[in-house]
């Protein structure tokens, strides 16, 4: 168990993708490369992009995906980051809303991804 009040916190990003067909909400979920659960697109800040646009970068990078989103975060989660050492790094996720507008056949990890 991972004490998210006294350790460290890494910080990452995400993308929350979301769009209506029918006007039915839907979000967006990919498969984690390594555990294959279903997880939000996220990862970590890139020097000389804002948080907001490593969401999108990252959204396309993990599912295609194209469109607007939001330079507001919508909230924030915490999480236990299992390291490939096996230690566990408290890591908080500031989540940006993403309005898909279009979803790409092919993109840079999708052979990556179940």
């Amino acid at each position: 168990m991972v004490d998210f009040d006294t350790a460290e916190q890494a910080k990452q990003v995400a993308a929350l993708c979301w769009r209506r067909k029918k006007n039915i909400p839907q979000v967006l979920l990919v498969t984690s490369r390594e555990t294959k659960r279903w997880v939000t697109p996220k990862g970590w800040p890139m020097d000389g992009l804002t948080d907001w646009n490593t969401a999108k970068r990252e959204a396309y990078e993990e599912a295609g995906v194209e469109g607007r989103i939001q330079k507001q975060s919508i909230g924030t989660y915490h999480y236990g980051k299992r390291k490939k050492s096996g230690v566990v790094q408290p890591t908080s996720v500031v989540v940006f809303a993403l309005e898909v507008i279009n979803l790409k056949s092919n993109w840079p990890e999708k052979h990556e991804r179940a």
